[in-house]
């Protein structure tokens, strides 16, 4: 299994508990579902949140190579506020809250480090068409021979 199914699956399994609260509709691994002509057909699956690695750094010292994946989280929701807009479902802003509640500074996998949050950011902010889509950015090293 290359290392980035791996780390996506581990990521995925730490944010199920995000499905058992209802704080989501869908976790998945991202395969272009934001890329959608019409952004609003996938509002029906919002909050969801989607993961996928986007490259790997490695950075030679000697024999031993420290390897650092970027890992981001794409949050799509129908506004960013959730209930405080009153709202029935959970908002971007909950979403990137509760992931990161989970995953920032946590071990999600064996022989990786703990999983550090690097940037959050807006992609797509238009909750005239009910999407609203931010993007967390996360790094997990590790160093091998």
């Amino acid at each position: 299994m290359h290392e980035f199914e791996q780390i996506e699956d581990a990521i995925i399994t730490s944010l199920t508990p995000l499905m058992a609260a209802g704080t989501v509709k869908t976790l998945a691994p991202y395969s272009g579902q934001l890329g959608e002509p019409d952004m609003r057909i996938m509002a029906g699956r919002f909050p969801a949140l989607f993961v996928v690695c986007q490259g790997m750094d490695i950075v030679w010292a000697g024999a031993v190579s420290e390897q650092t994946i970027a890992v981001t989280l794409f949050v799509a929701a129908r506004n960013l506020r959730g209930a405080s807009e009153a709202a029935r479902d959970a908002g971007a802003y909950d979403v990137l809250e509760a992931a990161r509640a989970l995953l920032h500074r946590k071990v999600v996998t064996a022989g990786w480090s703990a999983v550090r949050a690097v940037r959050e950011a807006p992609v797509i902010y238009a909750p005239e068409t009910g999407v609203c889509v931010y993007e967390a950015t996360y790094a997990i090293k590790r160093k091998t021979l």
